[in-house]
């Protein structure tokens, strides 16, 4: 199959039988993703999420087919990724609320990078050019991401405590 997509239609071509993208835990706590031509990014994002947010990626094998695989670190610094429904604020939970010390790992959905970043400007007035420095801000990667939303969570948390102290 080639990966090149023909002029004449879709070459997407599920005839094999596989999915274009597999999620796997190996017998040693690993974790395998493999992608095969025709896999699209939705297929890829879709399987990433899976992988646990302190797994870091590892060693790749393969060369068309390529499998990935990724391994727990113990001990890093991540946001907690909330179950579905848990009840809480989903993106809240995934800025860090204390001081950071290494880069935060895991992967973050490109469509949860943005409410990550506004989370905790709630209630702040915004202009043009702030929206613009947001939109900047986004085309960096999810660990700089979320440690702006950190830093400004903390920076108004310290405000509010310093007001409170002053009453």
């Amino acid at each position: 199959m080639s990966i090149v997509p023909p002029a004449h239609g879709p070459w997407r071509d599920p005839s094999t039988g596989e999915p274009f993208v597999q999620f796997a835990r190996t017998a040693h706590g690993d974790y395998e993703v493999t992608i095969r031509p025709g896999a699209d990014p939705v297929d890829i994002a879709r399987v990433l999420g899976a992988i646990p947010p302190d797994a870091v990626f590892t060693e790749s094998f393969g060369d068309v087919v390529t499998t990935l695989v990724f391994r727990t670190v113990q001990g890093a610094s991540v946001p907690t990724r909330p179950a579905p429904g848990a009840g809480f604020d989903r993106i809240a939970a995934l800025i860090p609320t204390g001081p950071i010390e290494r880069e935060p790992r895991g992967w973050v959905p490109f469509e949860d990078r943005r409410r990550i970043l506004v989370h905790p400007l709630d209630g702040v007035e915004l202009g043009e050019h702030d929206r613009h420095m947001i939109d900047w801000l986004l085309l960096g990667d999810a660990p700089s991401i979320v440690t702006f939303a950190s830093l400004i969570r903390r920076a108004r948390r310290a405000e509010a405590a310093a007001l409170c102290r002053a009453e």
